[in-house]
């Protein structure tokens, strides 16, 4: 954590004893593992999928397993 007291990425992960592969941060990180642009991640959260959104400075993440988990369940509804 930094002295004014921020969760940063990498100490969120320290905290919930994940490393820092298991999630993804900000949305244009999520669009680069995705495939997609930001504008897209950005809808996806707001269609449902299991972007989180830190409080004090507002940065989103992602966790890399919910993420895939989400696109194959909406993909078979889709199909």
């Amino acid at each position: 954590m930094t002295d004014r007291g921020d969760l940063t990425p990498r100490a969120f992960d320290r905290l919930t004893r994940t490393t820092e592969t298991d999630f993804v941060w900000t949305a244009s990180g999520i669009a680069r593992f995705l495939g997609c642009g930001p504008d897209l991640v950005r809808s996806m959260r707001e269609a449902g999928a299991p972007i989180r959104q830190v409080r004090k400075g507002g940065q989103i993440y992602a966790s890399r397993a919910e993420l895939l988990d989400w696109l194959k369940s909406n993909e078979r509804r889709a199909g």
